[in-house]
């Protein structure tokens, strides 16, 4: 008889072939390197004892919603495959977790390995335990929920008017392209696990990209799931001013209530508070307390919280407790399918060349497109005309003499500082650190920023695969001089129009 194989036999084979384990439990592995079969442990456990080394250095809602549901399917000489649910669970543990798995998967296999992560919609996803007391899951179609008999039973829309929420505003409106996929993806996720997914949210990106839309659709599906939670959305000058009222009336007590009370908060523009000392000290009290209670926070900004650089560093450091996720401009197939929503939706009668127009010589934001879009749509009201490519310019793009409007990129940034400053444009991404070249760089990319709302992290890939701490660094430099440094001012305002005419 074989006699019974343990977990440290190994046994040298001529040739790489599939053995034959006399225990069906186990299977045995071919080792390339040193040409011989090794007998691992069974799938299940191998992934078990990775969890357990993961739990003490990764985050919970991390463990929970990442790496818990995925399953290992495959245990090679020199790889392991995973497998999970969507392209979302793939994108994080690949982007973000990526290094610690694998660093967890050899120690418990003994050798160093590549990790890959394949998509299976088979593979269940997390099962959601509810941290916010106050969820109660909403009633099956045709079911009455079951409420105090002196309950009255709220009128539709009702808990989305009491939370400031716009119903317009859903996932099933926002437009998904490359420029938010990630995002979007991330308020789903916080959507179905309030409290659990990622605490804070924090989503930053430029005027217009649609930051308020998603903090909206996150509100308005909790909502729509859970109608006894208590969402409440606001901007953060609005909260400044209740704060300012409520001390000036001696409420503060009530103030204080009213808002650590609240299931899920979503607050918009956070940049606001900076500066505000009273309001970041409230703010942060309330922060601790909705957090420390399993409550959802979702923010919005204009700039990451490393890029706020007037909050005070124990805020800021908590807006990177959780998820930062960033919205870009759209791209032109992106763009051209907002406005077709947007006119199906407003039931407007256009031809079939007005959006394509607008969308081609439209690019700044989700708000100039559809402003465009409803003075094309005014024109044709009111005139009783339609309004063809000549005549669409003059309406839309006044004050341009026909001329085509230019896209700006990258590119054009980097050549329009490089021939103001008389340096090579190679020079300005290259790792070169001289005097001559820092402060036409920091410009640079300042400008690639402020002009085409450009995230840091794309910004510091296009300039030499530099860290977005850098890219940060160069913003808030170039920005603190600006009112301070008449001649900086000058040379950002001069590039500026060069590239804008």
């Amino acid at each position: 008889m074989p006699r019974c194989l343990t977990g440290t036999d190994r046994i040298l084979v001529s040739s790489f072939r599939p053995v034959a384990s006399s225990n069906p439990g186990y299977q045995l592995m071919i080792r390339e390197q040193t040409e011989d079969v090794c007998l691992d442990l069974p799938l299940p456990e191998i992934w078990d004892r990775t969890v357990t080394l993961l739990a003490s250095s990764m985050s919970t809602p991390s463990m929970e919603s990442f790496v818990k549901p995925a399953q290992l399917v495959a245990v090679e000489s020199s790889s392991v495959t995973l497998a999970v649910a969507n392209d979302f669970t793939r994108g994080m543990l690949m982007n973000s977790h990526r290094a610690a798995l694998e660093s967890a998967l050899a120690t418990v296999l003994g050798r160093k390995i590549t990790l890959k992560v394949i998509v299976d919609q088979s593979v269940k996803s997390a099962e959601y335990s509810p941290t916010i007391a106050s969820i109660i899951p909403s009633p099956v179609r045709g079911q009455r929920p079951n409420r105090p008999a002196n309950s009255a039973l709220p009128e539709p829309g009702y808990g989305a008017s009491k939370a400031n929420l716009n119903q317009k505003h859903s996932f099933e409106s926002f437009i998904v392209g490359s420029s938010n996929r990630f995002c979007h993806s991330a308020a789903m996720a916080v959507s179905e696990k309030p409290g659990q997914a990622y605490n804070p949210l924090f989503i930053y990106g430029g005027v217009g990209l649609g930051k308020t839309h998603l903090l909206h659709a996150v509100g308005n599906a909790i909502l729509q799931h859970a109608p006894n939670t208590v969402v409440r959305y606001m901007s953060c000058e609005k909260f400044t001013n209740e704060l300012i009222n409520s001390l000036r009336d001696g409420s503060m007590q009530d103030f204080r209530r009213r808002y650590r009370q609240i299931d899920v908060l979503l607050m918009d523009d956070v940049q606001f508070i900076e500066k505000k000392e009273a309001t970041q000290e409230e703010f942060f009290h309330t922060f601790n307390a909705l957090r420390e209670s399993g409550k959802q926070i979702v923010l919005s900004s204009d700039r990451p919280p490393q890029a706020l650089s007037h909050l005070t560093e124990r805020l800021r450091s908590r807006f990177e407790w959780g998820l930062i996720a960033d919205v870009q401009a759209p791209d032109y197939e992106m763009r051209l399918a907002i406005l077709q929503r947007k006119a199906e939706v407003e039931r407007m009668v256009v031809s079939e060349e007005i959006l394509p127009f607008i969308a081609e010589n439209f690019s700044g934001s989700i708000r100039e497109l559809e402003g465009a879009l409803l003075r094309a749509h005014a024109y044709t009201n009111l005139t009783g005309s339609t309004p063809h490519a000549s005549t669409l310019r003059d309406i839309l793009l006044p004050g341009s003499h026909r001329k085509e409007r230019r896209i700006i990129t990258v590119e054009h940034v980097i050549n329009a500082v490089a021939s103001y400053f008389r340096i090579e444009p190679a020079d300005i991404k290259s790792s070169k650190r001289s005097q001559d070249l820092t402060a036409p760089r920091h410009i640079a990319m300042y400008l690639a920023h402020e002009m085409l709302s450009l995230s840091f992290p794309r910004i510091g890939a296009a300039f030499g695969n530099r860290k977005h701490t850098s890219v940060i660094y160069a913003y808030d430099k170039i920005k603190t001089a600006l009112p301070l440094d008449a001649e900086i001012a000058s040379v950002v305002k001069r590039i500026s129009q060069e590239l804008e005419a």
